[in-house]
């Protein structure tokens, strides 16, 4: 239901404090607080569906007072929209647990929610329940919105805090980050959000063996299917989007939550690996915090990336590239070097690109294809290119590929080709076993070129193996 009547009698609803919940245990209250934090919806082990807030008001910000909000149906669950958004309770009850006391809210509750902004509508654009505005509660908002706005609100703890390139595998952490985007994966059966913050997730080692890869080839990214390209090219270009996967208890999670376009604080989330490739997954206890753009670790995300922008060339943050390849390119100005998400958001074809990137994978893996010379320029070849922010198949064909492998001996050959894939030096390219590698960055030239399809096909030109 949206919006909430006023109710005109000047007779004051009760309104406790923050601060005084604690004199309320296992008694029946009316709240007004800022929401600061709220968990994603999902379903209880029951039938419930539940959702936690955390509330501050003028009387307390720490410790936040945490709502647990149980409902029926997945849509009766509050929908918060923006920092600062407040919210009114009405018959809710004080509970004491494990020495906190928090809030519980069920069947005969009710709430509604207001925009936090500083204005005279006092409509919620959220209600359930038979719900009227006292007076006194209007105070309260109207209070609430003069006091928000410069009031020194943290946005969290800080020992859970990491930055994308510090995510380490199976680890719990808080990220801070900018919500780009919300899909349904299909194939997954589950809710898909792609986050970024600037910076590059580190590179990840691959296990496993080429035949094995020959046979199963990696793929470009982590959701089922590629997202539209106009929505890709919404994207930055540089630091790695990460993709982050929603626990399947949140059913309705794109469709409830309002944070795409903002900068958010994800609390409790995990970092995980797919084909070499990072991404994160949500847990039932997962929360957020809507952030504003002058909050603290909003301004160092942006400055940090305000840096990296205003370098002439766009590289990863891992270090130079491996001196394993040259570029045979001549031109009169300058080279500038691109990141992939540069390259695949380019709308004309047939252009020229300068890349630093790694070659996780070549296709069709047959070492007598590319160890003779005889039969080097026959065989269609197929490279996996990665950097920080995306992966594309390039192509290596005839003049190119005989000049890519620069005339060296098949000896030679084969462990140039060992060192651009990050095998083992003792490791036999063909062999069967479990073994680790780890490709090095290394330059290339990349040549776009739009086949009868209307589909942009990459090739790679004037490289060299040195």
């Amino acid at each position: 239901m949206d919006g909430s009547r006023i109710n005109r009698s000047r007779s004051s609803r009760n309104i406790v404090p923050i601060s005084e919940v604690v004199q309320h245990v296992d008694q029946k209250i009316n709240l007004v607080g800022m929401v600061v934090e709220f968990s994603f919806p999902r379903r209880s082990k029951g039938t419930d569906c539940v959702l936690i807030l955390k509330l501050v008001d003028k009387s307390q910000q720490s410790p936040e007072l945490s709502v647990n909000i149980f409902t029926l149906r997945m849509e009766n669950l509050p929908v918060v929209k923006s920092y600062g958004d407040l919210i009114v309770l009405h018959s809710v009850t004080a509970k004491e647990h494990d020495g906190e006391v928090n809030i519980v809210f069920k069947k005969r509750s009710s709430f509604a929610l207001y925009d936090g902004r500083s204005t005279d509508d006092f409509s919620c654009y959220q209600a359930l329940g038979s719900f009227s505005l006292s007076w006194s509660e209007r105070d309260c908002i109207t209070n609430l919105r003069n006091w928000w706005p410069n009031a020194q609100l943290n946005s969290g703890r800080s020992e859970y805090l990491i930055s994308m390139k510090d995510i380490v595998a199976d680890t719990y952490f808080d990220l801070v980050c900018k919500v780009l985007h919300i899909s349904y994966d299909i194939s997954k059966g589950q809710w898909m959000f792609f986050v970024w913050d600037g910076m590059d997730a580190p590179f990840l080692s691959f296990d496993g063996n080429l035949v094995n890869e020959e046979k199963n080839p990696l793929p470009l990214q982590v959701e089922s299917s590629p997202l539209d390209i106009d929505i890709v090219r919404k994207f930055f270009r540089i630091g790695t989007v990460l993709r982050v996967l929603a626990d399947p208890s949140h059913e309705n999670i794109g469709l409830q939550f309002h944070g795409v376009g903002k900068w958010v604080r994800i609390r409790n989330m995990a970092a995980k690996i797919f084909a070499g490739m990072w991404y994160g997954v949500l847990n039932p206890l997962s929360r957020v915090r809507f952030l504003t753009d002058d909050d603290v670790s909003v301004l160092d995300c942006r400055r940090k990336y305000k840096e990296r922008i205003l370098e002439f060339d766009r590289l990863p943050l891992w270090g130079p590239a491996h001196d394993l390849t040259v570029i045979d390119y001549h031109q009169p100005e300058k080279i500038q070097f691109l990141t992939l998400m540069d390259v695949i958001c380019h709308k004309e074809d047939n252009a020229i690109f300068f890349c630093v990137v790694r070659v996780v994978a070549i296709h069709h893996f047959q070492c007598k294809d590319f160890c003779s010379l005889d039969e080097i320029g026959k065989h269609e070849m197929r490279l996996t290119l990665e950097d920080s922010t995306a992966r594309i198949h390039a192509f290596l064909l005839e003049e190119e590929q005989v000049n890519f492998f620069n005339g060296f001996h098949s000896d030679v050959l084969a462990d140039k080709i060992k060192r651009l894939l990050g095998v083992p030096e003792h490791q036999n390219l063909l062999d069967e076993g479990k073994f680790t590698r780890h490709p090095p960055l290394v330059k290339c030239v990349l040549d776009s070129i739009k086949d009868n399809t209307g589909n942009i096909i990459y090739y790679i030109c004037c490289t060299k193996l040195t």
